[in-house]
């Protein structure tokens, strides 16, 4: 399942499972943004290395004295939700 969101100028497809940008469109153009997982390739769409690249040692790191534990980094958050201009109105549906 995908959720889609849109102002008037993009369309951004975003999978439920992993939130993954599966699709961001120009409206006015029709540019597709996003690879689009040509398996032959790479299969995925949009890798999100924030905040960090790759896997961490023992899956953890430490701030100022404490040791946090942080699993997989593929992770979108809200990140995308702020670079897509959330300031501007949006339709969503899925």
């Amino acid at each position: 399942m995908t959720v889609i969101i849109q102002n008037d100028q993009l369309i951004a497809e975003i999978a439920e499972h992993g939130a993954e940008l599966i699709s961001l469109k120009s409206k006015e153009h029709g540019l597709e943004y996003i690879w689009q997982g040509d398996p032959a390739y790479w299969g995925r769409h949009a890798p999100v290395l924030f905040p960090f690249v790759g896997r961490l040692k023992d899956d953890q790191y430490v701030y100022q004295g404490k040791h946090i534990k942080w699993g997989n980094t593929d992770l979108l958050g809200i990140w995308i939700l702020k670079s897509l201009n959330m300031d501007k109105k949006w339709l969503v549906s899925s």
